[in-house]
């Protein structure tokens, strides 16, 4: 299906949910107008935060950042020029033309930048190209922040009627700093990147259905591919390069249970294992051992993935109770999630949602259980999810502090900065040594460009290599 034909198909079902509940649902557009600030200097005149939104909920599963990295060139040399923020934001609840998202971006006590985004919602007199139900790229270029480390969000609400400010939540991103270098002679270095590391969104697993209502069609609320009929689909967070992914896809399989027994059904549904949001984080660096002057790559890959249950909502209605299912690859369980259906036939919230956490109509939060043999998980940050989920959201109750602690750790988080992988020693002996391989194959100007730093000469080194 093609992305307009889904948005259609996508806004129709949101207007009829509008009719059907009378809750407005409010979206953010692509790139909207925004406000800056200096990102090294605090705003010192700037008002006191704003009180909380008494009628607005802001989606906890629906919120993603990503960072886009920046860069110019100087006299010939590429500079690191920081990073902007994308987010894609949802609130429940109802609000005037002209409302808009105001993120305030802050570390420690100092503001950062601060970007303002229009929002969309059924009904408006407005263009909507944009799905009220998936929208992305809440974000201005213009707004570029070097902070590393945690970065707090504040995520404020403007009234379209009055410009009365009001505070929907308070996120926090983790901003992870990459260095990146470029083969050739010598090895050159290039701007440094930018990503958001979304280790603490390991357990963030969302359990979507529709509705037992008749004719109802409201679409699943976290991703593209919507809900139909009464399929269900299971969201969840892992870290693996597309090889690792792509094998274990092509070989999933759920198995579930339910009080403890097998739940099998007629014609059970496939996995179907499909892509829903990502974050990566990409590096070349130090010079490849088996190429002179070559460099290597090494890739770290945050997904967020659905995977399909083999029942649906109408057999799940059937028989309450509580429910287990695992994600099988490769002969290994590589998840294990869990929740309750209850004597109406419908899953019960989470004791985390009853102590505050929003998600959208029909979707509860999952109890995860990370293998410590999955062959899913490339890298992990026990730390990290230890300190909550949502985007530094803090778990609330026990059942996730200790479903948060037995996180297994694989691997290292996130790459080792390496900001100069070779000192100018080395550099020089690899490119003497290119030279005067250049030279012994008969390449002269190859072999005088690589000692001298002519440009033909170097050119003619990266061509053998």
């Amino acid at each position: 299906m093609s992305i307009r034909a889904h948005r259609v198909r996508v806004r129709s079902r949101a207007l009829f949910e509008y009719a059907l509940t009378g809750a407005l649902i409010v979206a953010v557009p692509s790139v909207a107008s925004a406000q800056s600030s200096d990102a090294g200097a605090a705003d010192a005149s700037a008002p006191a935060t704003p009180r909380p939104s008494p009628t607005l909920r802001l989606d906890d599963g629906f919120t993603w950042f990503t960072l886009e990295s920046h860069e110019d060139s100087r006299d010939g040399t590429r500079i690191d020029m920081g990073y902007s923020v994308s987010a894609t934001l949802r609130v429940f609840g109802t609000a005037p033309r002209e409302s808009a998202f105001l993120l305030v971006f802050k570390q420690g006590n100092r503001e950062l930048g601060r970007q303002r985004c229009t929002a969309y919602a059924p009904g408006f007199e407005r263009d909507l190209s944009f799905s009220n139900l998936f929208v992305e790229n809440c974000g201005d270029r213009d707004v570029k922040l070097r902070a590393t480390g945690q970065v707090t969000v504040e995520i404020r609400w403007v009234d379209g009627a009055t410009d009365a400010e009001s505070v929907l939540a308070t996120r926090t991103i983790e901003v992870v700093r990459t260095a990146h270098h470029w083969g050739g002679i010598p090895v050159n270095p290039l701007p440094d990147t930018y990503h958001v590391s979304t280790h603490g969104r390991l357990l963030d697993s969302i359990l979507s259905w529709t509705s037992f209502t008749p004719n109802d069609s409201y679409a699943n609320a976290y991703f593209d591919n919507g809900l139909t009929g009464t399929l269900m689909f299971i969201t969840f967070a892992f870290n693996a390069r597309d090889q690792l992914f792509g094998r274990v896809s092509g070989d999933a399989s759920m198995r579930c249970q339910v009080n403890g027994q097998p739940f099998t059904v007629e014609n059970p549904r496939p996995a179907n294992l499909a892509h829903a949001r990502s974050t990566s984080q990409r590096r070349q660096f130090r010079p490849n051992p088996r190429v002179a002057g070559g460099t290597s790559i090494e890739e770290s890959q945050y997904r967020y993935e659905t995977v399909q249950l083999p029942f649906t909502s109408d057999q799940m209605r059937t028989n309450p109770g509580q429910y287990t299912c695992d994600l099988r690859a490769e002969g290994r369980t590589v998840r294990r999630w869990a929740w309750t259906v209850g004597a109406n036939g419908v899953p019960v919230q989470h004791a985390e949602q009853q102590a505050g956490l929003y998600l959208g109509p029909r979707a509860v939060l999952l109890d995860t259980t990370v293998p410590t043999d999955s062959r899913l998980d490339e890298r992990t940050n026990p730390a990290e999810v230890r300190a909550g989920g949502f985007y530094g959201r803090p778990w609330a109750t026990e059942a996730m502090r200790t479903l948060a602690a037995a996180t297994p750790t694989f691997s290292t988080p996130s790459f080792v900065y390496e900001p100069d992988p070779l000192v100018p020693a080395a550099r020089r002996a690899i490119s003497q040594n290119m030279g005067a391989s250049a030279g012994s194959a008969g390449g002269a100007n190859a072999a005088g460009g690589a000692a001298t730093g002519n440009t033909a000469g170097r050119r003619a080194g990266r061509r053998r290599r």
